[in-house]
C-alpha cells in the first residue's frame, strides 16, 4: 500500500471515489486482522469471525477518521486511538482473562499492533482527503 500511494492519491480525485476507498481498505483491513486473531472455541466448528465485532470497528475506524480529518493530528490520533483499544482489550475482552505475565505483555503488544494495522491505512486515507489549510496573511508586527 505503501508503494502505491501515490496512484491511490491520483485515482481518489473525487470524493465518491475516495470515501469508496476509504471503505474499501477499512473493511478488508479489519477482515484480515480478526481471521489473524480469530478464536477457536473448541467445538469443532473453527475459527469464527463475528459480524459484530465488525461492526463495532468500523464505527470506531470512522470515529477516528472523523477526528483526523477534524484537527489534522494523524499520528497522535493513531496512538491514541491504538491504546484506547488496548485498553479495551485489557479491561472488558480477550486480555482480561490472562494473568500478568510476559505472555501478556506480549500478547498487549500484538493488540496494539493489530489495531494500529486496522487504523493506519485508513486514517491515513482520511488525512490525505482533508482540504488545504488556508494561510492567512497577518501583517508583521
Amino acid at each position: 500500500m505503501f508503494r502505491y500511494r501515490a496512484r491511490f492519491g491520483r485515482i481518489a480525485k473525487s470524493p465518491i471515489a475516495r470515501l469508496l476507498l476509504f471503505f474499501v481498505t477499512l473493511i478488508l483491513l479489519i477482515y484480515v486482522e480478526e481471521s489473524i486473531n480469530c478464536i477457536d472455541y473448541g467445538d469443532g466448528l473453527g475459527c469464527r469471525v463475528t459480524p459484530w465485532i465488525n461492526a463495532v470497528l468500523c464505527v470506531y475506524v470512522c470515529g477516528a477518521a472523523l477526528l483526523v480529518r477534524k484537527t489534522n493530528a494523524y499520528g497522535r490520533v493513531l496512538l491514541g486511538a491504538a491504546s484506547i483499544g488496548v485498553l479495551w482489550e485489557v479491561c472488558c475482552s480477550g486480555l482480561r482473562t490472562l494473568p500478568f505475565s510476559a505472555f501478556y505483555v506480549f500478547m498487549t503488544a500484538h493488540v496494539f499492533l493489530s489495531y494500529v494495522f486496522i487504523l493506519a491505512w485508513p486514517l491515513f486515507l482520511a488525512a490525505q482527503s482533508r482540504p488545504p489549510r488556508q494561510r492567512v496573511n497577518t501583517p508583521p508586527r
